[in-house]
């Protein structure tokens, strides 16, 4: 026979000679499980409480009809709900996606005349 055969024992180009991880032995990743930024129960960082009273200030922009008082009465309100947040990263955005919400549908209502 001419040309280049192939035999049974040779590895196919590229192939990773590593045997697959067993179901039973997790293979490790490299990557550590990171600590949340703000554990349960303690205090948000300064850089979220920062985020959060910018939030404040854009609301009483945005919303010059509301009293500030109830404004921020709305975001600690919000705030709140995302106490027990294991991720802290966006809470700062959904507290003012909700608060938008919220404000925004009772500015709506009372000039409207809905409660």
């Amino acid at each position: 026979m001419t040309g280049s055969a192939v035999t049974d024992n040779a590895d196919p180009p590229n192939r990773d000679s590593r045997p697959l991880p067993s179901a039973s032995f997790p293979r490790h990743t490299g990557i550590d499980t990171p600590t949340p930024r703000n554990p349960v129960g303690s205090r948000p960082s300064e850089d979220e409480t920062l985020q959060i009273e910018l939030v404040i200030e854009r609301l009483r922009a945005a919303f010059p009809s509301v009293p500030p008082a109830d404004i921020d009465i709305a975001v600690r309100t919000i705030e709140k709900r995302f106490a027990d947040a294991k991720i802290r990263t966006f809470v700062p955005l959904l507290i003012e996606k909700s608060a938008w919400r919220d404000i925004g549908n009772a500015s709506r209502s009372s000039r409207t005349g809905r409660t």
